[in-house]
């Protein structure tokens, strides 16, 4: 992780959430987090609560940006403010998404567009955005696309509820993250692109030792080294605080040095 300290990532949908746990475990190792999130006011409590403890060596910071992922002048405002501020991008994670529980035969367009803005349209901006920042600096980078088991299969009985349009956006999120790799190796990018997806762990646990993520990246080497990397200290108490330390220990895993020049 030294590789990063200092340096710059963008994470969407930082205020609540996976996104707020990826956030502060990024801080933690000494990566100053541009986290952009329409819910601003959330995200400068957290920045004045982490100043109030007092800096620590070896930390980064935190850099609230309102952005309504909806609105592409939102993004592109966000993406200016960090290249003017902190110098550019150097990790984007592409982290926030919404769902909307009914059924695409009974919704409305404006539910349509909201989450094809948010799910599919917002990571190919925040994508090209900060694959022109890294280029153009010629620095080594790295995408993150959070991704849903909803995005590879879909379960029998899950739909009971209605998913919207939700599984279509994250299969076009997984056909995206193929393309931009593909695209990175034709023009010999420094940029790496991961793709996270995780299983619903009571729905979809189908043994005692069933697994809690499954990471689908262009290496499959670091799967068992980033999940199952010795015994856990301690028993997670909640679902939510599961998948939290899922997403934020692979991410530390990635980004290890060794691994970092390990993926292809």
């Amino acid at each position: 992780m030294n590789r990063w300290r200092g340096k710059t990532a963008v994470v969407t949908g930082a205020a609540s959430g996976i996104g707020l746990a990826i956030t502060e475990r990024l801080i933690e190792e000494g990566m100053n987090v541009a986290a952009f999130d329409i819910q601003y006011q959330r995200l400068r409590d957290r920045e004045i609560e982490m100043r109030s403890r007092g800096e620590s060596e070896g930390r980064g910071k935190l850099f609230p940006v309102k952005c309504d992922l909806t609105n592409e002048r939102d993004i592109l405002a966000g993406f200016e403010w960090v290249a003017g501020n902190l110098g550019g991008v150097d990790v984007v994670v592409n982290n926030a998404g919404i769902t909307h529980y009914s059924k695409v035969i009974e919704s409305d367009t404006d539910v349509f567009r909201r989450m094809l803005d948010v799910n599919v349209l917002a990571v190919a901006i925040c994508t090209r955005e900060s694959v022109s920042s890294m280029r153009a600096r010629n620095v080594e980078g790295h995408v993150f696309n959070i991704n849903s088991i909803l995005g590879h299969e879909i379960p029998e009985g899950v739909l009971h509820r209605g998913w919207n349009l939700y599984p279509s956006c994250k299969h076009a999120t997984v056909a995206m993250s193929s393309i931009v790799r593909r695209e990175l190796i034709d023009v010999k990018a420094k940029v790496r692109m991961t793709r996270i997806f995780f299983f619903h762990f009571i729905r979809f646990r189908r043994n005692k030792r069933g697994a809690d993520a499954i990471l689908i990246s262009n290496s499959t080497f670091f799967f068992l080294f980033a999940l199952y990397r010795g015994k856990r200290k301690k028993k997670l108490r909640t679902e939510k605080n599961r998948r939290k330390e899922v997403v934020y220990r692979i991410l530390a895993s990635i980004f290890s040095e060794e691994l970092f020049h390990g993926s292809v």
